[in-house]
């Protein structure tokens, strides 16, 4: 994952001393294969999830060598039954060409000229090459998959939950589809926020796995963009060195997909407009630890001045706004002397 912290010091504190044992941290994590993200371990015992997957003998194993009792592995496809209406759009997108890349920039790719010249390589030669293949490959072919598919809206009532604080989708294309299953149980359960991967390219069409779509159904639902990954893509005409040791994204050219950050703004003056009640401490709580381990410290700070009367009673919000407080210029400071040294001393947050 990326945009993360592997040291939120504020989510360990409160994990530590169980602030969220009535209310423990809950996470459905569709797309799971290989496991789910080492970051979400930070919640301890406090953690439950949900985890989708239609890869069966990888849930299987991922089940045979789980250690959290509470981390639950379902091999089965999340998505909308064939009667919504969102399937007659999708029809219509693919119908027409609709893409899971743009299919004109995605041949032009150096990364699938890479990929072409080692098949070329490899039929004279035999295999020498030894990086990983391109994404192209499909990562399901040789797996036996499940043939059910369920929407979480019904995964969720099927199975008496009311409370989910985060969801991330990483389905290789029908993201936007597996957000739509959730729009039912977004402010039954409480959700506070959505990681999901999506394309900058694509059909203008509403169905489109596409940034535009996602952002919009996101706003219009209540969240907000906080972070987000670009992976750039070089044309094959002049290709840039490769990011990782695979023909993967590129260090420049065309950003073609990333995951995106979706979070409630608990900071916000018209909070109550959008969702038309204030959340629990608990739950303000899990949405500043939210905000942390995503890189950011300043909304975490933000929401415990803006709510600190109603955290007291767990935890004393002045150790909250220390914890989050970064280190300057290799000097740790309380959050007091880090405003007082904004305010006296702005240069000092200036580039060295």
């Amino acid at each position: 994952m990326d945009n993360v912290t592997y040291s939120p010091r504020m989510l360990l504190k409160v994990v530590q001393q169980r602030l969220l044992l009535s209310d423990p941290f809950v996470l459905f994590d569709i797309g799971c294969g290989e496991g789910i993200a080492q970051v979400w371990r930070f919640f301890g015992d406090d953690l439950r999830v949900h985890a989708f997957d239609p890869q069966v003998e990888e849930c299987a194993k991922l089940t045979a060598r789980e250690k959290n009792r509470h981390v639950n592995y379902h091999a089965v496809f999340v998505g909308l039954p064939p009667s919504d209406a969102f399937h007659e759009g999708r029809a219509a997108t693919e119908r027409h060409g609709g893409s899971y890349f743009d299919p004109g920039a995605q041949f032009r790719r150096s990364s699938t000229e890479a990929a072409n010249a080692r098949k070329r390589a490899q039929t004279v030669a035999g295999p020498t090459v030894s990086v990983a293949s391109t994404e192209s490959t499909d990562r399901w072919s040789e797996s036996a998959l499940s043939t059910r598919t369920l929407a979480i809206d019904d995964f969720a009532e099927e199975h008496n939950i009311t409370s989910i604080d985060f969801v991330k989708i990483d389905t290789d294309g029908r993201d936007l589809e597996v957000a739509a299953s959730c729009r039912g149980v977004i402010r039954r359960a409480n959700i506070l926020g959505f990681m999901v991967e999506c394309f900058f390219t694509g059909s203008p069409d509403a169905t489109e796995n596409s940034f535009h779509n996602v952002d919009a159904f996101m706003r219009g639902n209540g969240f907000v963009l906080y972070a987000l990954t670009a992976n750039r893509y070089s044309r094959a005409a002049l290709p840039s060195p490769f990011k990782y040791r695979a023909l993967y994204q590129t260090v420049s050219g065309q950003p073609m997909w990333g995951d995106m950050i979706y979070l409630r703004d608990g900071a916000s003056q018209d909070y109550r407009t959008v969702w038309d009640d204030d959340l629990s401490p608990t739950k303000l709580l899990q949405l500043a630890c939210l905000y942390e381990l995503f890189q950011l410290p300043d909304c975490a700070a933000e929401l415990v001045i803006a709510h600190r009367d109603r955290l007291r009673p767990l935890i004393d919000p002045t150790h909250l706004l220390d914890l989050l407080t970064p280190r300057l210029g290799g000097v740790d400071r309380s959050y007091a002397d880090y405003l007082q040294l904004f305010e006296t001393n702005v240069e000092a947050f200036f580039p060295s």
